[in-house]
């Protein structure tokens, strides 16, 4: 991830409070899908390092959760012209 590199430490826990008080629960996202589109609505399949996990998007544009294979990989969507933000779900 190079472009986490150009992003200060201090940011991360800033921004994971932030998602916490939108979420309105304590979130612990030790896995996490970020994926922008400027065209249409589409998808990736990314390996994420958690097998058999349900991940829900924050932003709530997508209400179908995601759920992981048992090797770890999964087909996060997004809208048209849209961010979606995947995490582990932790209910």
């Amino acid at each position: 991830m190079d472009a986490a590199k150009h992003i200060p430490a201090w940011f991360f826990p800033m921004w994971l409070d932030q998602m916490s008080e939108v979420a309105g629960k304590q979130m612990f996202a030790v896995a996490m899908a970020v994926i922008l589109s400027n065209g249409g609505d589409g998808f990736k399949s990314m390996e994420v390092g958690k097998a058999n996990t349900k991940f829900i998007d924050l932003t709530e544009h997508i209400k179908e959760p995601v759920i992981t294979n048992e090797s770890g990989w999964g087909e996060f969507r997004c809208n048209g012209g849209s961010v979606s933000v995947w995490v582990e779900d932790v209910d």
